[in-house]
């Protein structure tokens, strides 16, 4: 059975997290039974303490959640911890990043929404690549296995998206690839100009 993983799942496997999600409050004892506590003792608390406005309940929790922890946390069994210190916070860049799969044609020309776009560097040409997009690399192209990043090129480059692509695509084409487009068409330009003399 294939393992159809999110971007946060891709995410979590390259930094070496295994993830176990729960999917029923059954699988969350803990935490459903601290609700639990939390949703019958606080209505009565907030009674007994006067509290009556967003802005009293929020002061309220700050003391309460420290005498409630000293009432009922218990000390782990096991104080080891598992947390592994990244060697290079660079790498954070392109980890945290959404990667799409593509094949490019031998010019280096790939399908995304029923739109071509083209990675001219001959590494990416004829090979499968990974379309990053983040707001601090913009969208950019990857070979699986390498860490650099190539520059796409938006073919249909005055054409309007018009297909079901989710607007966060949208927008990143517009920003990264299409940002001297967005005005108006050469034809539209055109136009402008000569209805001006009217």
């Amino acid at each position: 059975m294939k393992d159809h993983k999110t971007q946060l799942g891709r995410i979590m496997g390259e930094l070496g997290v295994d993830m176990h999600p729960a999917h029923s409050p059954q699988a969350k004892g803990r935490v459903e039974r601290l609700w639990e506590t939390l949703q019958s003792r606080l209505p009565v608390e907030f009674k007994r303490h006067g509290v009556m406005t967003l802005e009293a309940a929020n002061a309220f929790l700050s003391l309460y959640t420290r005498r409630f922890n000293a009432q009922f946390s218990v000390h782990p069994a096991q104080n080891k911890t598992n947390f592994v210190r990244l060697y290079d916070l660079s790498v954070l860049d392109r980890l945290l990043t959404v990667k799409i799969g593509r094949k490019t044609d031998r010019s280096g020309i790939f399908s995304f929404h029923n739109y071509k776009f083209m990675v001219s560097e001959r590494a990416c040409m004829g090979k499968k690549i990974d379309v990053v997009m983040s707001e601090k690399l913009g969208m950019k192209a990857m070979v699986p296995g390498s860490s650099k990043l190539y520059e796409i090129k938006w073919c249909n480059f005055n054409e309007q998206v018009k297909t079901h692509m989710p607007t966060v695509t949208k927008l990143f084409i517009d920003k990264y690839l299409r940002a001297n487009a967005k005005e108006t068409t050469r034809v539209e330009r055109g136009m402008f100009a000569s209805n001006a003399w009217q």
